[in-house]
């Protein structure tokens, strides 16, 4: 009898692991493929109004693209891992380039941290990366992150009914950044326990 590798996604009801995917949390390989491809499968999943949820256990993640949640909302779960980008933005919500209903998603992003650095702490990284990217995104919530090295750490582009809980941004030569009005109190944006130190 044959034995048939048993996943943490094969469990009913469990997370969608990006291990699974092969996703390496020592950060040695890229794993940007791995991560993108968790995210799909969870999006392919999604049934009634669950968010499906995708797991990182914890350790670093190396990722050397932009990586994108657009269409199927989901509910990335950090455990206190890090998402490490020295070359590009890290994470991006929404898709302004093809606006409308179905690009306004609401993610959940927790207890993640988005890395950028490029070696000296005072940060001397390119001049255009971000770690978060809101586009055209309805009703996303960001908790429990730290977000550090960048020369952005939020950019806001059309998000609205954002929420912000004990979010730390540290060491970005810019905190926030975004359209006009992109984080005024018109827009519903919730700031909760949040730290924010700029370079």
């Amino acid at each position: 009898m044959s034995l048939t590798k048993a996943t943490y996604s094969m469990i009913s009801g469990s997370a969608w692991n990006v291990l699974d995917y092969g996703a390496d949390p020592t950060g040695a390989a890229d794993s940007t493929s791995a991560i993108q491809s968790a995210i799909a499968a969870a999006q392919a999943s999604q049934s009634d109004f669950t968010l499906p949820i995708v797991e990182f256990p914890k350790g670093t993640y190396k990722t050397t693209s932009e990586l994108y949640i657009e269409k199927t909302p989901v509910h990335l779960i950090g455990n206190g891992a890090t998402i490490k980008n020295t070359v590009s933005n890290v994470l991006r919500t929404g898709k302004y380039t093809n606006p409308g209903p179905e690009y306004a998603v609401p993610a959940i992003v927790e207890d993640l941290v988005l890395y950028g650095f490029v070696g000296d702490p005072t940060y001397t990284g390119q001049s255009t990366y971000k770690g978060l990217v809101i586009e055209d995104s309805f009703g996303a919530v960001i908790r429990d992150c730290t977000i550090w090295g960048f020369a952005v750490g939020i950019y806001n582009y059309g998000g609205l009914v954002l929420t912000f809980d004990n979010v730390q941004l540290r060491t970005n030569v810019l905190a926030f950044q975004g359209q006009t009005g992109a984080f005024s109190l018109s827009n519903f944006i919730n700031f909760l326990n949040c730290k924010f130190y700029e370079n």
